[in-house]
Parts: C-alpha cells; structure tokens; sequence
C-alpha cells in the first residue's frame, strides 16, 4: 500500500517508498566472508530507523565504509517526478550545493539504465565512458570523481546506490555481488523506516486538518489560517475565489512542483486552491482543498445573508416609513454607521427617458465589485431597471462618480450608464429626501445626455419637478437657500432680505440701498458674501435664476400662510 506522508514543519525528507520488492526480499547470495562484511557494516543502521532522512544518510556513510571511498549517493524517482532520479541522501560531496542540481532521467546515463533496467554496473572511467550524460559530466568533474559502482535499489519505485572513487579502476567484477548484497538490505532499512514514518505522518496530517477546520470555524480570517498551513507542511499555499481573484497565499518553501484544485461546493466551483509540499500526497492535498472550500461556501453564504440584511434595511432607511428608534437600532445591530454622511446614488443605462432597458447581470456584478472597493460604500439595490446605492460623502462628486461608472462599464460590457446623486444625508429623515433627489437627478442626465448629474445640479430642476404639497415645495426651495439660512442665524443677519430686496428691485443696487435705509457699497458687500456663501454668481443669469426662483417661492408660500 502506497505510503505519501506529509510533513510539518521541521522535519524534511527527501525519499518515498511504500514498499520492498519481491527482489528485495530474495536473498542474494553471497560467500561467507562477504555477507559478514555486509552486516558488520549495517549492524548500527538499526538504532537509526524511525527517522527515514537519517537513515538514508547512514545509508550511505556505511556504503562508503563498505568499499573504503570518498562518496556515495542515492539516486530516487518521486510521486512528482516519476521519471526523474534526484539525489536522496549523500555523503562525502566535496560541494554540498551539487546535491540538489543532480538529476537523471531514467534509461538516460550510467545511473538511469541501472535504475531502469535493474542491471548493476561498473564505470572504470568517468572521463572515457560514453555512457556519461553531459548534464552529469559537470558535476562529476567538479567531484574529481574518476570511477564508480552503480546498483539498482530495490524498492517499489526506480532507485539507484552509487559509490564514487577519486581513483581510476578502483572497482572490480568481485564487488558487484558484495555491492548488490548491501543494496538489498539497505533498501529493506529505508522501508521498514519509511513505513512507521509514514504512520507518524498520516496522524500529523490528521492533526494539520483538525486545526485547519478549527481555526476556520472559529471564523479566523484565511490569510493567517493559509500561512500556518503553509509552514506546517514546509512548501507553499494559494487561494484564490471567483475569477482568479487571490484571497491569500503563503510561500515556505517553493521548491517543489505546484498541484491545483478546484474548490467546489454545492455544484458550482468558488474558487482555485493551489499547493507546493515535498511529502504532501493528492489525497491529503484534496482534503485541504475540500475544506477551503467548505468554508468559502460558508462565508459566502454569511456574506450573502448580511448583504440581504443591511439592503432590507437601506430599503426602509430610503422610504423613511419605519420608525426613527427601531432604525437606529437595527442600524446598530448590523454595524451601519447613521453618523457617517453618505449620499444615495441611483445607476442605470443612458436610454431615452421613460423606456426601460434593464442593466445586465454582467454590469450589475461589475457595479458591485467596484463599489466594494470604496469603503464604506455599498449595498447595491436593484429597483426597476437601474440600482440604488449609498456611497460616503467624500465620494458624492462627480469625478468619483465618473470613476465608478468606468469601472463598471468597461470594454467588454459596452454599457453606457449614467447616475443621478442625492444630497449628502445626516440624518436617517435625509436618506428619503437625497433618493428624491437621486432619481429626479438619473432622469435630467438621461434628457440632457448627461453622464453624471449631483444634488448641486438641481435647484432649479428641484423646484420645477412637481410638488406633491406646500410642504415639499417650501422644503426644496429652503434647501437651495440653507447655506445663507444657517449663516444668518449663526451671524444674526438678514442677507436674505437684502437679496430679496436686491432682486425686488430689478438687481440695481442705489435702490436696493435706499430701499434697505443702507450705504450702497454696504449692498456691495453683503451681494459679494452672499454669492460666495450660495455657491453661485449673482451676475450670470443661469446661475441666479434657481435663487431667485427659490426666493420667490418663499415670498408666495409665506403670503399664502398668512392670507
């Protein structure tokens, strides 16, 4: 039964085996003397096989003692190179470095035809040998290495034991017999090792996931829950969600080749899981797959449930029908701040007014994900054929809104969409008058072909949509004013009769001053304050008409009062 441990933090291993052969479980035969020379040599190996990776370097040190030389290395395929011998242990490498650039592809050079034809050999000559490959001649010319023997290892997957003389000629016919002898009882060693180890780490995988599905459960965020994970089996770990988007990755070590994984749950894929570990098997690398996908199922589905909650409760904060008290309650338990000015925005396609050409899910999604990006923005509502969404004060403005439009209305969609802005709101009794104001503001954009149009573009559009009541009427007409409203009450002035009786008076400021009991350059001042304190030129007629507008609208409200 296949073994493929997968390993914590700290303890490496270079080597998987399940198994001895038949092969290895035949006695070779050997002549007395030569058998004895075999077991004095492995009698210590014992004492080392509960930990494969010291038993492969004891492994070779003993076959090195064996025939009296300088090196002697393993060569072994893998779970993720099967057809590619690496080097497994070593001993004696005069340049350590040279142990992980080694390499050979079985049936190609001295060692990959022992390895795959299981016939031993001799090389007398390194230098002359033709057999040599040239990716090997490189490191053996560094090694000074001149003569060698190279054996099969008998274990369940292609292996090979080299011993290296610095030497010419220092292996004979003699030493085959002795040379396989040890092989086959190193191999036994190497599984009998590998074997209990293999126990050891099938219950630290087991303990890795039972950690891994506690801390996601207990609702720890996945950056640091990745990065453990990826320390804990020494390589490297990627998540990423829908899209390809990265939601987090951690890399320990990168030296092993990458396997990747499809999160899926409840028929339809989350996501990607990719993973790097030298010991980690595909059924153990699946298992983690499973559970990330697991819990980014879960928090979608959290994610998605807090979505509906906090637009339900936008929905009723922008008809202003719930009570004031259970708003802010409700505002409290879903962690909406009411204090932090927003505006309400409404989006949808530049059509001809009053048809009704819906946005498409593409575009809708695209919104989403752009107004996720702007904290404290959001939640989309849809509604009719356009959205509704609140964005924060700071991003009420026209270049901003501009800015979402494009993200959401990239090449690919090829929608034009346009958005109408409200007022900026205070308090929750604003959220209904700033959707008004939004959806009177979508409807001039899409007359006039306009991209984008804010609160401070319709005084004058406010007070010639039609007024259900007095009460609306005199509401928009005093919000064109408030700016010169709230600065007379906090100077205690009257710029708003003198901009009445300027008006009044045909704009002439000699009869505004004899009108007011007042020097005419004091008329002067008070226009220049108050065209600074509404924003607009008094001079232009574009920008005078909705103040005058809204003026007059007072002027009547207040004589119909008092009739």
């Amino acid at each position: 039964m296949q073994t493929s441990p997968t390993e914590p933090r700290g303890s490496k291993i270079s080597v998987e085996v399940t198994d001895v052969t038949d092969e290895a479980r035949t006695p070779v035969q050997l002549d007395p003397s030569a058998r004895s020379v075999i077991q004095g040599v492995l009698r210590q190996l014992g004492a080392h096989g509960s930990n494969p990776q010291e038993v492969v370097r004891h492994v070779t040190a003993a076959a090195c003692a064996l025939f009296d030389v300088p090196v002697s290395w393993i060569g072994m395929t893998s779970d993720e190179s099967p057809t590619t011998l690496r080097m497994a242990g070593w001993t004696g490498l005069a340049v350590p470095q040279l142990s992980t650039e080694w390499h050979q592809e079985l049936g190609a050079g001295v060692g990959g035809v022992v390895a795959a034809t299981g016939q031993s050999t001799i090389i007398r000559d390194y230098r002359r040998d033709p057999r040599r490959s040239p990716r090997f001649k490189s490191i053996v010319d560094v090694e000074k290495l001149r003569s060698g023997i190279a054996v099969p290892l008998p274990l369940a997957r292609p292996a090979v034991l080299y011993w290296g003389s610095r030497s010419t000629r220092r292996f004979s016919e003699d030493d085959l017999p002795v040379a396989e002898g040890f092989a086959a009882t190193a191999a036994a060693v190497i599984a009998g090792a590998l074997a209990r180890h293999g126990i050891e780490q099938i219950t630290n995988t087991r303990e890795i996931l039972t950690q891994l599905t506690q801390r996601l459960l207990s609702g720890e965020a996945i950056r640091p829950v990745v990065s453990w994970v990826a320390r804990m089996i020494d390589g490297a770990v990627r998540v990423c969600g829908e899209g390809g988007v990265e939601l987090a990755a951690h890399e320990a070590r990168g030296d092993a080749p990458s396997r990747g994984f499809d999160l899926r749950a409840e028929h339809s894929t989350l996501g990607r899981f990719e993973v790097r570990g030298e010991g980690l098997s595909d059924e153990a690398a699946q298992l983690f797959a499973n559970i990330f996908a697991l819990d980014l199922a879960r928090r979608r589905e959290r994610e998605i449930t807090a979505l509906q909650l906090q637009a339900d409760f936008v929905v009723e904060l922008l008809s202003d029908t719930t009570d004031p008290a259970e708003l802010s309650q409700r505002a409290g338990l879903l962690g909406f701040d009411l204090r932090s000015p927003r505006a309400v925005v409404r989006i949808g396609l530049a059509t001809e007014p009053g048809t009704a050409a819906p946005l498409s899910v593409e575009v809708v999604r695209a919104l989403d994900a752009a107004i996720r990006r702007r904290p404290g923005a959001g939640p989309i509502i849809p509604v009719k054929a356009d959205v509704w969404t609140l964005v924060p004060a700071t991003d009420a403005t026209e270049a901003s809104i501009e800015a979402l439009l494009d993200e959401a209305s990239g090449p690919r969609s090829g929608a034009a969409l346009v958005a109408g802005v409200g007022r900026v709101c205070e308090v929750p009794s604003d959220y209904r008058r700033s959707r008004a104001d939004a959806e009177l503001a979508i409807q001039i954009a899409r007359a006039r072909q306009s991209r984008v149009m804010t609160a401070s573009d319709l005084k004058m559009w406010q007070l010639l949509a039609p007024a259900s009541d007095a009460g609306t009427l005199r509401e928009r007409a005093e919000w064109i004013l408030r700016p010169l409203l709230d600065a007379d009450d906090a100077h205690n002035r009257d710029d708003l009769r003198t901009l009445r009786t300027w008006l009044a008076n045909d704009r002439h400021r000699a009869r505004t001053a004899v009108a007011l009991y007042v020097h005419e350059n004091t008329v002067r001042y008070r226009l220049k304050r108050i065209s600074h304190i509404l924003g607009v030129d008094l001079q232009n007629p574009d920008s005078r008409f909705p103040v005058e507008l809204a003026v007059r609208t007072l002027e009547l409200l207040d004589a119909t009062a008092a009739s």
